[in-house]
């Protein structure tokens, strides 16, 4: 038999309330860091910060305080009684647990007050191309950051750097993605250029994306955000620095960031953080404010909207749609045009605009940079000078502005050390999703892939492991020769003379 919510509760249905209210006061200092980011009057940085600092200590202190340890360890004896949910649930809050307890809240706290004026900084650094007003607001930061991962490297008997991942990717270790990492650092480069070499032959790949005004890119991202499943009667689409998604279920918010000469950005970054929305309000319901009902970590769901971003929107059948999209704005596009220019290998650009080849070169060289700064092996000073270096190796460029380089994304400048792997092995699921799901040639075909997302991802939670849903059986072996394969009939086959 299986435990009854009954009016005599168990140790876990007890322990479930607890979890419920630390599930509603995140989703409360997500909204507060939206705001931030989106609404937030300049002048109010100074309380904000001490708004996320204590928010963020309370929100914590419901599960690091002695009462919820003795409860969960009450709470053991249940365990052969639960549903297979429930036992994954109290997996999950095992973890949760271990994660949490690891970090004095006070050091939680004085991480998030730390985080709303390095991103001030961030914001005005890139404007004034001044790496120092970056540097000395990211160094006390940093500072926080790497005692986090310490204390995380010893509770989970790891490095300080593979305990910072194990927010974001539960169970990856630093070798797996240093193994992969090298690989690829090693093969993608002359890929690239074979694939550039190529479409250099094709003038249709030196067409340019139809100019399109920032009104105009507002109007059609809300079309395709409708048209991808995204409910504007519980979300919000916003514009950002730097595109991002927060809130949860029934609360979403998602922002994009717009250029005026680069219309394909914008479109793309918000096509990516739908996918990120989509995940976000089609976790089972029933399992919301609890563990289990959470996404399973952060490579399934940069996996997700890099499926969204680079395979779905980088497809023949998203050119058919976008062009008549396009075509109701009153512009004339050419169907095939428009495709080049999806598929055009651009390895100059920036992280958030690159080709779907290029990208993981992007994340390797941050990897790189975020393990050496926990590890002390690179000093905050040094970071621009090792961009550019390494920058020079990938791509063969140096960036002209800060914003094009270190400071163009907002991870480290928020504290989110260990994210970046997720990336990598994001887009690596996003190519098993292409091979479980099938080609995209017809938008008509999107219903019914979204609804296996539903049915293989999103309805899952976190009730199987990582690496159980991050894996497929045909390709998990060896991911680096899956991508350099994949990557090759895509390209080098393309256009067919």
């Amino acid at each position: 038999m299986t435990l009854k919510n009954t009016s005599e509760k168990s140790q876990y249905y007890k322990l479930e309330e607890v979890f419920r209210s630390y599930y509603f006061l995140k989703r409360t200092l997500s909204l507060l860091s939206w705001d931030a980011a989106v609404m937030m009057p300049p002048g109010s940085e100074k309380i904000r910060s001490e708004q996320l600092s204590i928010q963020t200590m309370v929100m914590n202190k419901t599960l690091t305080n002695s009462k919820t340890e003795k409860l969960f360890e009450k709470a053991e004896q249940d365990f052969p009684k639960l549903t297979p949910w429930q036992q994954a649930n109290f997996r999950e809050m095992g973890l949760l647990l271990k994660l949490k307890r690891a970090i004095p809240p006070r050091l939680e706290g004085e991480i998030a007050s730390k985080r709303v004026l390095c991103e001030k900084a961030w914001g005005a650094a890139r404007k004034k191309n001044d790496y120092k007003l970056f540097e000395s607001s990211f160094s006390p930061l940093l500072k926080l950051i790497r005692q986090k991962g310490d204390l995380l490297g010893e509770a989970f008997g790891v490095s300080s750097y593979e305990g910072l991942i194990q927010e974001y990717d539960p169970g990856g270790t630093d070798k797996d993605i240093s193994d992969l990492f090298k690989t690829l650092s090693l093969t993608l480069p002359s890929l690239i250029f074979k694939i550039k070499a190529k479409q250099e032959k094709h003038v249709q790949f030196s067409k340019s994306f139809p100019p399109l005004s920032i009104g105009q890119q507002v109007e059609l991202s809300r079309k395709m955000l409708l048209d991808f499943g995204f409910n504007f009667n519980i979300g919000r689409f916003d514009q950002s620095a730097h595109p991002f998604t927060e809130g949860s279920m029934d609360d979403i918010r998602i922002t994009t960031h717009f250029k005026s000469k680069d219309p394909l950005s914008g479109l793309l970054g918000a096509i990516h953080e739908c996918g990120h929305a989509l995940y976000d309000t089609n976790l089972p319901r029933q399992w919301i404010d609890q563990p289990v009902g959470q996404e399973r970590g952060m490579s399934v769901h940069e996996g997700i909207a890099l499926y969204f971003e680079m395979i779905l929107a980088r497809s023949k059948g998203f050119a058919y749609y976008l062009s008549e999209q396009i075509g109701l704005l009153g512009i004339s596009v050419n169907i095939d045009d428009l495709y080049f220019q999806l598929l055009k290998i651009n390895p100059y650009a920036n992280r958030i605009d690159a080709d779907e080849a290029s990208y993981i070169l992007h994340i390797i060289l941050r990897y790189e940079i975020e393990s050496m700064l926990i590890k002390g092996d690179l000093k905050v000073q040094d970071i621009p000078e090792y961009w550019e270096h390494k920058t020079k190796d990938f791509f063969g460029y140096a960036p002209a502005r800060l914003a094009d380089g270190c400071l163009q994304d907002i991870h480290w400048a928020v504290g989110l050390f260990g994210y970046f792997p997720s990336y990598g092995k994001g887009l690596i699921f996003a190519i098993n999703l292409f091979y479980r799901l099938g080609e995209f040639k017809d938008f008509f075909e999107y219903p019914g892939k979204l609804k296996r997302l539903k049915e293989e991802v999103f309805n899952q939670g976190a009730f199987l492991k990582n690496r159980e849903i991050l894996n497929s059986p045909e390709f998990s072996k060896d991911p680096a020769k899956m991508v350099i394969s994949y990557l090759s009939q895509k390209y080098l086959n393309f256009p067919a003379v």
